[in-house]
């Protein structure tokens, strides 16, 4: 295989703050990145989304749509480890949210998020759909929420079960930040354009391949599932160039990873060795329209 370097991107995070989703309107934003190496293996990113905010029958709503496109290069593997259908990966993922007011204090969260997640080199299958969901309560305060529920994601590489929970405070105009899992951060704004945010983020994705590959001691398999997750620690930086156009730029440390072959019935074929990487990546999001 031709070696390249790694561009990596991380998932555009945008925060929700004392249980409302901020700023009506339309999003698209683009983000590609580069990262040094996860073990002897390079990845290359593209990722693209399309937002809409708004409210619908009292409902703060979220639509959004995404589109990852993920290219793995493999070194330093086995000669007889034929690795062709696992460079090239999709993730087409929709997600409809929606925050209802039930008291004063209290909000019911839910979220529908169906996914196509595969190399799609034999077409569609219903194996290549993923269906997550969270659904939780967030009690609101004058400058504070709690969020707490379950959800079904990825995280974890295979698709299971998980919980979330998280405090997010507003100090000030300034400073605001949120504690919780899968996610923690702080951010500041130095002024309307200028904002830094750090973050601990665990991610994580699966992805269906369909075609066959050979593996040591095992022979020719078909129908595995490839799965990586990691813990994104960042520095984030936002400008915001004029009102409807964001510069996004991150740089980060992708920790604890793993990527690992599975069969469908979830047992472990093959772990490829990967370390701890730095990386950097930077994006524009450009807001069509604000109500």
């Amino acid at each position: 295989m031709k070696q390249t370097w790694i561009k990596s991107i991380t998932l555009l995070v945008f925060i929700q703050v004392n249980g409302q989703l901020k700023e009506y309107g339309n999003e698209i934003g683009f983000q590609y990145g580069v990262a040094p190496s996860l073990g002897k293996h390079q990845l290359e990113t593209y990722h693209y989304t399309f937002r809409n905010r708004s409210k619908v029958w009292n409902v703060a709503s979220l639509f959004e749509i995404e589109y990852l496109n993920t290219r793995f290069a493999y070194f330093e593997v086995p000669g007889e480890l034929n690795l062709e259908e696992y460079e090239r990966l999709h993730l087409v993922n929709l997600k409809l949210e929606g925050v209802k007011a039930l008291s004063n204090q209290w909000d019911l969260l839910f979220q529908f998020n169906p996914q196509l997640s595969s190399n799609f080199s034999s077409g569609l299958s219903f194996d290549d759909s993923i269906l997550a969901f969270k659904i939780g309560m967030v009690k609101n305060w004058k400058e504070s929420s709690f969020s707490i529920g379950i959800a079904r994601n990825t995280l974890f590489g295979e698709p299971t079960i998980t919980p979330f929970l998280s405090y997010a405070k507003k100090i000030n105009e300034q400073f605001h930040f949120q504690l919780g899992f899968p996610q923690t951060l702080m951010g500041f704004a130095f002024d309307q354009r200028h904002k830094l945010t750090a973050s601990a983020l665990l991610q994580g994705n699966s992805y269906n391949i369909t075609g066959s590959d050979s593996f040591p001691e095992l022979g020719t398999i078909s129908r595995t599932r490839l799965n990586f997750t990691t813990y994104n620690l960042s520095l984030t930086y936002t400008y915001r160039i004029q009102p409807h156009i964001t510069t996004v730029t991150q740089l980060g440390l992708l920790a604890g990873n793993t990527l690992e072959v599975e069969n469908t019935g979830g047992d472990s074929l093959y772990r490829f060795n990967t370390n701890q990487s730095l990386y950097f990546s930077m994006g524009l999001q450009y807001k069509l329209n604000r109500n």
